[in-house]
């Protein structure tokens, strides 16, 4: 019987070795697996952020060309309207050099109504 203890001690020992073999490689199994797992999740947002920079860029080019558009706008306008005033500028040279005396007329009755105006307003009774 003696014989048999350690052939069960050495069988016993055979087993857990094996166990302990067997687990370890589960452990680096798992552990490449969850590797791998970081890995592709590590390019992925990689990848997110690459698009999102991308996007950003996207929209930061496309505000600015808006911006551009609008400056050139406002710009354009401001020309139409200086070529509108000077226009009006010079028509009314015109006239007054033509008509001189209805010119001093229209300017007179255009004094007279804003005075009477300013009178009436002036005269109010706040309360």
């Amino acid at each position: 019987m003696s014989n048999s203890t350690p052939l069960a001690g050495d069988r016993s020992t055979s087993l857990i070795d094996s166990a302990a073999s067997s687990a370890d490689q589960a452990l680096r199994s798992a552990q490449r697996s969850a590797d791998r797992g970081f890995d592709q999740m590590g390019a992925q947002v990689e990848n997110l952020r690459n698009r999102a920079d991308s996007a950003v860029d996207g929209l930061a080019t496309e505000a600015a060309g808006l911006a551009r558009r609008g400056s050139d706008a406002v710009r354009q306008r401001s020309q139409q309207l200086r070529q509108q005033a000077h226009q009006a500028r010079e028509s009314a040279t015109g006239y007054i050099q033509h008509e001189p005396l209805k010119s001093v007329l229209i300017a007179v009755a255009v004094g007279a109504g804003l005075m009477l105006l300013g009178s009436l307003l002036g005269r109010r009774d706040p309360g």
